[in-house]
């Protein structure tokens, strides 16, 4: 026995600030009005989600391949 429901999303005409909105929105009604550990589902909020996380990840992948070349650099040049 459950329980099914169906939502369909609109499309957004600026998905980088509306989508993360929508997303923002969508969590905060589920965390109050939902059950615990159930979340909602549909394949559009994956592209949601990447204007939450674009950023933030966009920087860290940055500061690892800085790093990452830095260390690497100083390893051949120096003769460590």
């Amino acid at each position: 026995m459950g329980w099914k429901q169906q939502i369909e999303t609109e499309h957004f005409a600026d998905p980088g600030s509306d989508a993360k909105a929508y997303m923002s929105e969508l969590r905060k009604i589920e965390k109050e009005s939902g059950l615990s550990q159930t979340f909602s589902f549909d394949i559009s909020y994956a592209d949601f989600e990447i204007y939450n996380v674009l950023i933030e990840e966009t920087v860290m992948s940055l500061v690892y391949a800085t790093i990452t070349v830095v260390v690497v650099v100083l390893f051949i040049t120096f003769n460590i």
